[in-house]
């Protein structure tokens, strides 16, 4: 399955900076990039940030668990799942939070909003 994160989408949209002036749309998500993870198979060709050290300690030392999906849970952190349904539960909360908050949300990609497997 492609990995279909959103901040792969987000590095090219933003020419790199990773933080879009607008909320991530549907088009923009299927717009043929070179890193972009919903329309290209595999890994990016490169990385699309400089990972801290927290981020290397992780993919060498990785969690147990069978957590295939994440998406940002509105207050910083993120919530991880390990099938659609309940990441797509997931996703609702946070559009009926950003939604009750319309006039002071962030645009998708200000917390780092990226599903490991996002169905939009």
């Amino acid at each position: 399955m492609k990995l279909q994160s959103d901040p792969t989408a987000i590095y090219d949209l933003s020419d790199g900076v990773g933080i879009l002036d607008h909320s991530l749309t549907h088009d923009e998500l299927h717009r043929s990039s070179p890193h972009n993870t919903y329309e290209i198979d595999g890994l990016p060709p490169g990385p699309i940030c400089s990972p801290g050290l927290a981020s290397l300690k992780a993919v060498a030392h990785p969690a147990a668990g069978n957590m295939l999906y994440f998406v940002a849970d509105g207050a910083g952190r993120h919530k991880f799942t390990q099938d659609l349904r309940e990441h797509n539960r997931s996703v609702a909360a946070l559009r009926a939070l950003r939604s009750s908050h319309s006039a002071q949300a962030a645009p998708i990609g200000s917390e780092k909003s990226g599903p490991a497997y996002h169905n939009h």
